[in-house]
């Protein structure tokens, strides 16, 4: 069978007869695993594996690069629990069995080739440097003065001329090296805790994918016929991950108050809720049978598209640790990226901000950086909007919203202190 007609199986069409634990016949493993902690490689990059000179026959070291890129992973055996610490599973569609097979896993380390610096060669301390050093360490206290003293007038020419072609060396070094600065922004825009983004959108619907977000089997999978038989909006709210969100209720009620039920809609609702109980409950990731619970049991394929965008595995390979899962500050970022991003498409690109830092228990200020980080501008209520939610003018000036504009563009990282 050609290589672009293989047959791909789901989960509904996979039957399994028998499951067996398999062990390669050669040295090298059929495949391997690889985390990428807050990183997501192209799939033009390309990786390869080797063993590592003067190790063990199991100490791999995986490598990847792209044009601007290069990965590194070791696999680092740990002495108590082997070289292969996880199982692929290889389905064979003609005999219906599953094989486990042993495999080793990586942890994948990014480098910026623009941004690699040749290596420094050690400089020659002089006697006079080491004499200093000592009895700036070991002299009385008119000997360490006097040491001062000595260096605070010195002058030599031909040290100042030595010197002055060192600083020319080293300019020119590092500016062959110095990334421009496109390259700088590239990086940094391709670093952001956002949805993949449409550079080239000339409108704000353009801007971000929904598949990028939630993809079209993880929505198939949402069930919201209870919600829409339910009655009463308290009854609604129990069904939902995340009960006490005033955004979510009050667009719930909204959106099925008429007669025509927009389902879509309903189940980016229900997924909006789904990523507020996650990031209410994001230091349980590493329990996934007690996270799923306090989900309140979602379908298993939304529960491991969590896993797969916002977590990383850590410990893995280091003796006296066991591998855990689990969110770093930039991955919960990401979740709330995400949850932002959603609501934007639900609300025609502008979302209240006071409303969801209140129901996720987050400072405005936290929303506003992060609805900027998407491409959003800030502004207040207009007359209209405050009439329309009936609150005053004191109230309205604490209440803006986040609007998204195209082009997109992102806030300049700030470098250094404030001054």
């Amino acid at each position: 069978m050609p290589p672009d007609k293989k047959r791909r199986y789901s989960a509904s069409d996979i039957s399994i007869d028998s499951i067996s634990v398999s062990h390669p016949e050669t040295a090298t493993p059929p495949a391997f695993l690889a985390s990428f902690p807050g990183i997501e490689p192209p799939t033009s990059a390309k990786f390869t594996a080797s063993i590592r000179q003067g190790k063990d026959a199991n100490d791999y070291h995986l490598r990847g690069r792209t044009s601007r890129m290069e990965y590194n992973g070791l696999n680092n055996i740990d002495e108590e629990v082997g070289a292969y610490d996880f199982y692929i599973g290889i389905f064979d569609g003609n005999t219906k069995d599953l094989k486990l097979v042993p495999t080793p896993m990586f942890v994948m380390n990014r480098t910026i080739k623009d941004l690699q610096s040749a290596h420094k060669k050690p400089s020659k301390t002089s006697y006079v440097d080491q004499r200093n050093a000592l009895g700036e360490t070991f002299g009385t206290k008119k000997s360490r003065l006097a040491i001062k003293s000595e260096l605070s007038n010195q002058v030599d020419s031909t040290s100042l001329s030595k010197l002055a072609d060192t600083i020319i060396d080293n300019v020119k070094t590092a500016t062959e090296n110095l990334p421009s600065a496109e390259i700088l922004k590239q990086v940094t825009d391709a670093d952001r805790p956002i949805p993949p983004p449409n550079m080239s959108a000339t409108n704000v619907q353009e801007a971000y994918n929904l598949s990028d977000i939630i993809t079209e089997d993880e929505l198939s999978a949402i069930n919201v016929k209870s919600l829409i038989k339910a009655k009463e909006p308290g009854q609604r709210a129990e069904l939902l991950p995340f009960s006490t969100s005033q955004y979510i209720n009050e667009k719930l009620n909204r959106t099925l108050s008429g007669d025509a039920k927009d389902v879509k809609r309903i189940k980016i609702l229900y997924y909006i809720s789904l990523l507020m109980a996650f990031h209410t409950h994001e230091r349980m990731v590493w329990k996934k049978d007690k996270l799923a619970m306090n989900l309140k049991q979602p379908p298993q394929i939304l529960i491991d598209g969590l896993m797969r965008r916002f977590t990383d595995i850590s410990g893995i390979g280091q003796p006296g640790f066991s591998a855990r899962i689990k969110i770093n500050a930039k991955a919960s970022d990401k979740v709330l990226c995400y949850l932002f991003c959603l609501c934007l498409m639900l609300d025609n690109y502008s979302a209240d901000i006071y409303t969801l830092s209140t129901d996720l228990s987050l400072r405005p200020q936290e929303c506003t950086e992060l609805f900027k980080t998407l491409g959003c501008k800030i502004t207040l209520l207009t007359e209209t909007q405050r009439s329309a939610i009936g609150i005053s003018k004191a109230e309205a000036a604490q209440r803006k919203r986040a609007v998204l504009k195209v082009p997109l563009e992102f806030p300049v990282v700030k470098k250094g202190p404030k001054k």
